[in-house]
């Protein structure tokens, strides 16, 4: 174990988690020198997980502390994850006052907060997250960051409306639909579709749709035709590098969301997927636009 693995160990407990994030404040001043501001971490005892501030605007990260390099360092003026957000989500467009943007797969609200601020206060955003200890980080980050265009919804995109158990792992951002093995930790959550959701919260032009839900994609859209067909652009994080990697080929759906979207419709657009600097999870996005 490293030295800095070790000097993690030792704070991050009762006691100890105010001087790590000392610690990593000034480890973050560091990395941003005399061009940025520093991001400030914090450990936030309510939803008893570690996060990160810049500016006003918070993203509260998960249990472990994990805030090396790139977590740390604001570019350009803006915070790290909003960085993360745009060049994920927003490579062929961009989000505009009184948009509204579907956030499937809302995780901890990294790219939320991003989409909050863009949509201004005409516009909505639905922030959708399955897990449920997930979606109680989510919602301590739209609080904190004042994220008021912002609707929480604690529910799994389906094909159909009913009960969908969600893997329990030990990284709940990874997880996804249960396969029901012997032994295997599980949440139950309520299935919706989204033409479901669209309905319920008088939806009728989506400037955005961005999904991640790890493996669901293509059930996922069977429940959503009628709000595709009200819907501008698309973003779908597939997972196929999670097949290629052995973890199943339940993660092998590139191939389906885009003759899925093209027989709606919509025009493929290219990836910017860089090997030498991206994130391979980068590679399987498919971006799309109604003709």
């Amino acid at each position: 174990m490293t030295l800095r693995k070790l000097l993690v160990s030792a704070l991050d407990r009762p006691g100890g988690r105010s001087a790590l994030a000392k610690i990593a404040c000034l480890y973050a001043k560091r990395l941003a020198g005399s061009h940025s501001r520093p991001v400030r971490v914090f450990y936030d005892r309510l939803s008893s997980s570690w996060g990160r501030e810049y500016d006003g605007e918070h993203v509260v990260d998960g249990a472990r502390f994990e805030y090396y390099g790139g977590h740390l360092m604001a570019r350009n003026g803006a915070a790290p994850w909003r960085e993360l957000a745009r060049k994920n989500w927003l490579q062929h467009f961009e989000v505009r006052s009184g948009d509204v943007v579907l956030d499937v797969g809302a995780e901890v609200g990294t790219d939320t907060v991003l989409f909050d601020a863009m949509v201004g206060s005409g516009g909505l955003v639905l922030a959708i997250e399955a897990h449920p200890v997930t979606f109680l980080r989510l919602k301590r980050t739209l609080q904190l960051s004042h994220c008021h265009r912002t609707v929480p919804i604690l529910a799994a995109i389906a094909a159909v409306e009913g009960p969908v158990f969600i893997e329990d792992g030990p990284d709940s951002l990874s997880s996804t639909i249960s396969m029901g093995l012997e032994g295997e930790e599980r949440h139950m959550v309520p299935g919706v579709t989204l033409d479901a959701l669209c309905e319920e919260h008088g939806i009728k032009d989506v400037a955005l749709l961005k999904m991640n839900i790890e493996g669901a994609e293509a059930p996922a859209l069977q429940g959503m035709s009628n709000c595709l067909q009200n819907t501008r652009n698309v973003v779908i994080a597939c997972h196929d590098f999670r097949a290629d990697a052995g973890e199943g080929e339940l993660y092998r759906t590139r191939d389906k969301v885009c003759a899925k979207l093209t027989s709606l419709g919509f025009e493929l657009l290219p990836n910017s997927f860089n090997p030498a600097v991206d994130h391979i999870s980068v590679r399987d996005h498919v971006f799309a636009r109604r003709r």
